[in-house]
C-alpha cells in the first residue's frame, strides 16, 4: 500500500515560504505528569552517564545494544503495568508474510513469536502500538537510516487493526476545521482534502514511529534544514509521502513532530495544513504524549486523569506544510521566527457577537448562515457572517454544515472575565482551571 494511493509515492516539489499566517497550536491530551517526565529525565541523563565509562570499547555493535537498552528502560517506565504490553527488540510482520527491517525497541501487545536463541521477537504489525530506531547520534546520515528503518514498518500497512474512530474525528477536525466526513461524503472533497483524509486514516491505523537520537544537531535551525535536505533528496522515490515521516524525530535536544492531530494539530487562518513542526523543549515530553495518547484511544480502562492538570502548551514551530495530490505532495517550508519555550493554555479570546452565537450555539439553538437577521445584525455592528464564521473556524469553535453553524468542540464553555469574552474546550476542565487560575489573580 502506498501512501495515500498508488500512483503518489513521492515528494514532488519542495517550496520555502515566508510565515506570515495565523497559527495556533491545537491538541488532544496533552496535559502531562509533571513527574514522570522529571523522572524519565533523570534516567535518561544517569543512564548516559554510565554508558560513556565504557564507550572506549569502540564497539559499535556493543555502543548500539547499550543505548537500545537504555531506551527500553525509558520505555518501560513510561507504559502501563496493567494492559499486557511489552518493549522488546525484534521484527514486524503483516499477514502477507512480509518482514520489516531489525527494529531496535517496539511497544507491542501481547507475548509475539521468540526467535530461537536470542531475545528478539517477531509480532504481527496490528498488535504493535510504536517502534523507535536509536541512535547514538542522529545527524544527517543517520537521519537517513533512520528513516529507511521506519518505512519499513510503513511499508507493512494493513487497515486491519481496530481502530477508535473518535481519534481519527478528533484529528480531522483539529486539521481540517470540519467534522469528519462519512464516507459517500469523500469524494465532495477537494482533490487535496481526500489526499489529507486519506493521510489521516493511515496516521490512525499505522504504528507510532519514532527516531530517537541521544546527540545530534546543535540547533533548532540544523535539524529543519537537515531534514529539508532529506526530503528534497526523496523527490521521485517511493517514500516521500507526508504518512511516510516518522511521528517523532529526535535529535539531541532539538525534535521534529508530526502535527496530525493525534494529538499535535497546528491550525491556520488558511486550508493548509502544517503537517510538521519543530521543538527545543524536553523531547521526552512529545515522546510520552505521542504514546500515552495512542494508548488513551486503544483502552477503555485509561481515563484521561493520567494527563494531569500542567495545562501545559508545548510551544512547536511550523514547518512544513504538505499538499496532497495525483502527482505526489508538494512541501512549503515555513520559514518562521523560531519561539523559544512552552506556554500555559488558555481560551480563545472572541468579540461580543462571536460569544453571544457561540452560547447560542451552546444552548442547542440552530443558526442559518442565510438568516436575513443575523446578516443584518452583524452590519450593524461593522462586521460580517463570513468574517465571523473565518474567525470561529481558525479557532476550531465551529464549522458551518449545510449552511448551518455547528460546534466541533466536545464540551464548549463561554466565560466573561474582566470585560472580555473567552470561548474554549472544556472537556478535559482546561477551560475551567483557567478561570480558576485567572480569577485568583
Amino acid at each position: 500500500m502506498d501512501d495515500l494511493f498508488p500512483n503518489s509515492p513521492h515528494v514532488e516539489m519542495v517550496v520555502f515560504i515566508e510565515m506570515n499566517m495565523f497559527c495556533t497550536v491545537i491538541f488532544r491530551g496533552v496535559y502531562m505528569i509533571k513527574s514522570i517526565i522529571e523522572l524519565l529525565s533523570g534516567l535518561k541523563e544517569n543512564g548516559i552517564k554510565d554508558i560513556e565509562k565504557y564507550l572506549c570499547i569502540k564497539h559499535g555493535p556493543t555502543i548500539g545494544d547499550m543505548y537500545e537498552g537504555l531506551t527500553k528502560e525509558l520505555i518501560n517506565k513510561a507504559i502501563f503495568d496493567n494492559l499486557e504490553l511489552e518493549v522488546c527488540s525484534g521484527f514486524i510482520k503483516n499477514s502477507k508474510g512480509d518482514y520489516s527491517r531489525q527494529i531496535d525497541c517496539m511497544i507491542v501487545v501481547g507475548e509475539g513469536e521468540k526467535i530461537p536463541e536470542t531475545s528478539k521477537k517477531v509480532y504481527s504489525i496490528d498488535k504493535v502500538i510504536a517502534v523507535i530506531e536509536v541512535k547514538k547520534d542522529l545527524f544527517s546520515d543517520d537521519l537517513a537510516s533512520a528513516y529507511n528503518n521506519l518505512l519499513s514498518v510503513k511499508s507493512l500497512s494493513e487497515p486491519t487493526r481496530d481502530m477508535k474512530i473518535d481519534m481519527l474525528e478528533m484529528a480531522y477536525k483539529q486539521i481540517v476545521g470540519n467534522a469528519l466526513p462519512n464516507p459517500e461524503q469523500i469524494i465532495e472533497l477537494s482533490e487535496e482534502l481526500q489526499y489529507t483524509y486519506h493521510a489521516l486514516v493511515l496516521e490512525a491505523y499505522l504504528p507510532l514511529r519514532i527516531a530517537f537520537g541521544y546527540d545530534g544537531f546543535k540547533s533548532e535551525e540544523s535539524l529543519r534544514k537537515s531534514f529539508v535536505n532529506h526530503i528534497d533528496n526523496m523527490k521521485g522515490k517511493k517514500g516521500g509521502g507526508i504518512v511516510s515521516f516518522p511521528n517523532l524525530i529526535i535529535s539531541g535536544e532539538f525534535s521534529l513532530i508530526k502535527t496530525n492531530g493525534m494529538p499535535f494539530a497546528l491550525a491556520t487562518d488558511s486550508n493548509a495544513w502544517i503537517s510538521y513542526g519543530s521543538y527545543n523543549g524536553n523531547p521526552l515530553t512529545l515522546l510520552i504524549e505521542l504514546i500515552w495518547t495512542r494508548l488513551y484511544y486503544m483502552y477503555d480502562e485509561i481515563s484521561y486523569e493520567i494527563f494531569g492538570e500542567e495545562d501545559k502548551v508545548e510551544g512547536i514551530n511550523p514547518f512544513l506544510i504538505a499538499r496532497g495530490n495525483a502527482n505526489g505532495w508538494i512541501y512549503n517550508v515555513l520559514n518562521a521566527k523560531l519561539a523559544k519555550g512552552d506556554d500555559i493554555w488558555k481560551p480563545n479570546e472572541v468579540t461580543d457577537i462571536e460569544y453571544g452565537i457561540v452560547h447560542l450555539l451552546c444552548n442547542g439553538k440552530d443558526i442559518s448562515v442565510f438568516d436575513q437577521g443575523f446578516n443584518d445584525y452583524c452590519e450593524e455592528n461593522n462586521t460580517t457572517v463570513n468574517k465571523i464564521c473565518k474567525n470561529l473556524n481558525e479557532a476550531r469553535i465551529t464549522t458551518v454544515e449545510n449552511g448551518n453553524l455547528k460546534l466541533l468542540t466536545t464540551n464548549c464553555v463561554c466565560a466573561i472575565y474582566n470585560g472580555k469574552f473567552y470561548v474554549g474546550e472544556d472537556s478535559n476542565g482546561q477551560m475551567t482551571r483557567w478561570l480558576g487560575r485567572v480569577q485568583k489573580i
